[in-house]
């Protein structure tokens, strides 16, 4: 027996309510074991020693849930003091205490990410599957002490650059370098991870990335590479040409160092892209490289969640790079392991609602911004009061 279109209508009301629902903190704290997985750190690296009265592992947790309810840059505050008063249910450090407490989660941090890490990536990738490596650099204008003068963002101003490093679309490793360094060296600062995590499997990187020397050193080390030609790029020895439909590949052979790879050259009879790979099948290399934009949909989710420093030394940024990613980890696993179709956007809009539900009301077809009824105040002064 078919249902009536009103039945069908209050079938989605229903689902579209239950999907509008807040969720609980401290539910997805239990469900993601955030609250254990910090403590077992902060005690493993001793970092509650001469601690008199506030709690390093409850400040963590509450970084990290600040950074992924925060709704705007502007309210991080506010949102921190919210959390502390109704998840943490501790009086809020001050500001200075914060400062003076950031440089010991360093450790603690590190370990708490690859932990969720690890977790998610047993949860999210089959362990048949090759496992598919991208690392991608992206500039951070800002004007801390570590900050120098770099081509960032399509201009040449004071910043810092994050080198990330991700299999199979979860963040592995990472590394802080001043804006005038280099895209090449990130394969120097990260070389360690890419040879264990990237054996047998295959690296993918943008033009930045071309070196001769380093990229032969990844395919004797057993890590093969496709990684975008730069337009003037020419190879040494002529293969052949083969034709898919409207793609015309030309296929070159190129020396690096004692290492030999592949040039394709693809044409549409409209543009000309040119890919260097240690691959020779053509077609599988030009999808692979597709995997590349993965990454820069992360780097998106890190700016959709209100990324900032949280100070002006190297730990403050390295402290705020973790806190961000493990949120965003935290968020990715628990939409796993609830067995709903949920996606970050969504999971913050109900962590928000309940923080504040007798404060504001969220409108969920707003995606960044906050509406609200028979006020005319802005978030920040809601959120404050």
């Amino acid at each position: 027996m078919t249902a009536t279109p009103k039945q069908n209508k209050k079938k989605q009301n229903k689902k579209f309510s239950r999907k509008n629902e807040s969720l609980d903190p401290r539910k997805l704290v239990q469900k993601t074991g955030l609250d254990k997985a910090i403590q077992e750190a902060i005690s493993r690296y001793q970092a509650e020693k001469y601690v008199k009265k506030h709690s390093r592992a409850k400040l963590a947790e509450a970084l990290i849930l600040t950074a992924a309810i925060q709704p705007e840059r502007g309210t991080y505050q506010a949102t921190l003091e919210a959390i502390y008063s109704k998840v943490i249910q501790a009086e809020l450090p001050s500001q200075s205490t914060i400062s003076r407490t950031i440089p010991k989660l360093l450790d603690p941090l590190w370990s708490t990410f690859r932990h969720y890490a690890c977790k998610l990536d047993r949860n999210l990738v089959p362990r048949e599957a090759v496992r598919i490596l991208v690392l991608d650099t992206k500039g951070i204008p800002t004007k801390i002490s570590l900050a120098t003068l770099g081509y960032i963002k399509n201009a040449v101003r004071l910043g810092i650059k994050l080198g990330l490093l991700t299999a199979n679309g979860v963040p592995i490793d990472f590394r802080v370098s001043r804006g005038d360094n280099h895209d090449v060296n990130f394969l120097d600062y990260m070389g360690d991870t890419i040879r264990r995590a990237g054996y047998g499997g295959i690296l993918v990187l943008d033009s930045g990335f071309i070196d001769k020397r380093r990229l032969g050193e990844l395919v004797v080390a057993g890590v093969d590479f496709v990684c975008r030609a730069k337009s003037n790029m020419k190879g040494d020895v002529f293969l052949g040409v083969q034709v898919h439909g409207k793609l015309r590949i030309e296929v070159w052979e190129k020396y690096l160092d004692d290492v030999s790879v592949y040039l394709f050259v693809y044409s549409d009879g409209k543009s000309v892209f040119k890919l260097l790979s240690s691959l020779d099948d053509p077609l599988l290399v030009l999808r692979l490289y597709r995997v590349r934009w993965s990454i820069e949909i992360l780097f998106r989710r890190l700016s959709d969640l209100g990324f900032r420093l949280f100070g002006w030394s190297l730990e403050a940024v390295v402290v705020s790079v973790l806190v961000f990613l493990i949120a965003l980890l935290v968020l990715r696993l628990y939409a796993i392991l609830a067995r709903r179709a949920f996606c970050v956007p969504c999971l913050r809009r109900r962590l928000l609602r309940w923080l504040f539900k007798f404060e504001i009301w969220y409108d969920v077809y707003a995606r960044s911004s906050v509406r609200w009824r028979k006020t005319g105040l802005k978030l920040s002064k809601v959120l404050q009061n």
